[in-house]
């Protein structure tokens, strides 16, 4: 190769080399000034100010129109700024009588501090408005939102966090705090020198971070209004237990709460009271009782081994080899059909029909309906409840699992489920409490859709079941449910917990309406300790269908 060619390679190298270094350099330039400006931007302001946090760091959660969940509160206080005033002493004295706190102690705070601070307890609105209209240099009156109300709506639902570090430690407020914890909040912002002086004459402005460091607005599925409704009826009503209220076809939770409730702001005073009132008991596990008979009968009517009109016998009780199991009716129900027994919930009935299917095809079944498993709703204190799978189950171990007794649990959401799927016609649907979530513009960066989950029975086989729901709220054991104005179905449990002889019992009622019109609402109720789930959990459903009505 020549001299000159062996310069001109050299050049072109050299030329290259620069050309990917100013790439580079460019590439740099783009990322700083467009991508990671507002950052940056944010960043820059803080190192010459001195921010005061006001807003709380978490985002917000909405019912399915918006209806603010937390953040409800408003709290006004006090702000004082030491290096704007000027007769401190004054000051203090005209404020010790309107905050109640000795002047001697607001004299020091004055005196020694150089920073900004919140002084005294929350203002009631009076005071705050006199402050404002006062605007005494140095003295602000802020604003701020407290994250949860003395006693909020869900509250085991939604949650409660560690104040400390910010962090979500049960319900949503735990599984969704990637979306919930803000990186950064709404801030007084204070100009200050390079010596971390005040700079007067430079105000004191509200500062607010850029879109992409906000937290996440997160919309459920709740209906505000309902979740009032099914509260305000516990308060009355129920003592220990849950309800739940479902959307059939989406599987849109549209209330959930849970009995004791407990106040988010103060949860260390209720880790002792010795209720569990932290347990959410509407994804806790429990023996059903006799709602399970709508899985022996679905499964029974969808095998073909049972129709509507076969005739059984009870005289008050059934020998399974040696074992006796008694009907709630003494002298039985003599002659009835499956319709009329299961209206009845005629336990020699079902105990005949559950042999017919065996051990294997009812856990079958009770797998396709969802028990013995989490739903997958996102609350991380869901239990799966049980089913004995792995348990070899005998002649008497069948006969109770028909009834919905023996080593069965089943959670308040999980018989939700099982009902909606007889209501949507055999399939079921995933339950949701999570529609969307949105950014602090309001685009939607995650969105939650309705999961189904596959048909657990024929269309037919759920019609007939629904018959048989409708017949208990007619003239079977709920009457006490029936809404006349609409009409309403559903199946009662009583599930004995006590020792044989001891009247020790969970009351269930699960049930849908309206009946004269396609179906709304699917409502779970548990009732701890509640003995009858005809006497005491059915009216109970009555009353909430009314209240969601309007009635």
């Amino acid at each position: 190769m020549s001299t000159y060619g062996t310069l001109k390679s050299r050049v072109m190298a050299l030329f290259f080399l620069f050309f990917c270094l100013f790439c580079g350099l460019l590439f740099q330039l783009v990322k700083i000034q467009l991508l990671e400006s507002p950052e940056l931007a944010y960043k820059a302001l803080e190192q010459r100010t001195e921010k005061i946090n006001l807003a709380i760091p978490r985002g917000e959660l909405y019912d399915r129109r918006m209806i603010p969940l937390t953040n409800r509160v408003k709290v006004e206080s006090l702000m004082v700024f030491p290096q704007i005033i000027k007769q401190k002493r004054e000051l203090a004295h005209f404020l010790a009588r309107l905050v109640n706190l000795p002047e001697e102690e607001i004299l020091v705070k004055l005196e020694n501090n150089t920073y900004p601070f919140r002084l005294g307890p929350p203002l009631n609105d009076d005071l705050a408005n006199y402050l404002t209209e006062l605007n005494i240099p140095g003295v602000l009156v802020i604003e701020e939102k407290k994250r949860f109300e003395n006693r909020p709506l869900a509250a085991h639902l939604i949650g409660y966090i560690n104040t400390i570090d910010n962090k979500g430690v049960s319900g949503l407020e735990k599984s969704l705090d990637q979306f919930l914890k803000k990186q950064a909040g709404e801030s007084i912002a204070i100009s200050m020198d390079a010596h971390k002086k005040l700079i007067l004459g430079l105000g004191i402005k509200k500062q607010k971070p850029p879109p992409e460091l906000e937290a996440k607005k997160v919309i459920l599925t709740l209906d505000y209004q309902i979740q009032k409704v099914v509260e305000a009826v516990m308060d009355k009503e129920i003592r220990k237990g849950a309800i739940v209220v479902m959307d059939p076809y989406t599987g849109d939770i549209l209330a959930m709460a849970s009995r004791p409730t407990f106040n988010p702001n103060k949860v260390y005073a209720f880790f002792d009271q010795g209720n569990a009132a932290l347990m959410n008991r509407a994804v806790s596990g429990y023996p059903p009782g006799s709602i399970f008979k709508i899985i022996t009968a679905s499964a029974a009517l969808e095998e073909g081994l049972v129709h509507l009109h076969d005739q059984f016998y009870c005289p008050g009780y059934i020998m399974v080899n040696n074992l006796k199991i008694a009907c709630h009716a003494e002298k039985g129900h003599g002659v009835v059909d499956l319709v009329h027994g299961f209206a009845a919930s005629c336990n020699p009935t079902f105990i005949t029909v559950g042999s017919k299917l065996g051990g294997e095809k009812l856990l079958q079944y009770s797998l396709k309906f969802g028990l013995g498993q989490t739903t997958g709703i996102g609350l991380p204190e869901e239990r799966k409840g049980n089913l004995p799978l792995e348990r070899r189950l005998y002649p008497g171990d069948v006969a109770n699992l028909s009834i919905g007794q023996g080593f069965l649990e089943v959670t308040p959401l999980q018989a939700a489920v099982m009902l909606s799927t007889i209501v949507n016609d055999g399939e079921r649907v995933k339950p949701r409490l999570v529609k969307k979530i949105i950014d602090g513009e309001g685009n939607t960066i995650k969105e939650i859709g309705v999961v189904k989950e596959g048909r657990v029975v024929s269309p037919e086989t759920a019609a007939q079941v629904r018959m048989m729901l409708e017949a208990v709220t007619q003239y079977g054991t709920a009457k006490s449910a029936n809404v006349p104005s609409i009409g309403s179905a559903g199946k009662t449990g009583s599930a004995q917990i006590g020792k044989s002889g001891e009247d020790l019992s969970h009351a269930w009622f699960v049930g849908y309406a309206p009946t004269k019109e396609k179906p709304r609402w699917v409502v779970s109720i548990f009732i701890e300790e509640g003995k009858s789930g005809g006497m005491v959990a059915a009216p109970v459903f009555r009353e909430v269908i009314q209240g969601i009505l309007g009635k």
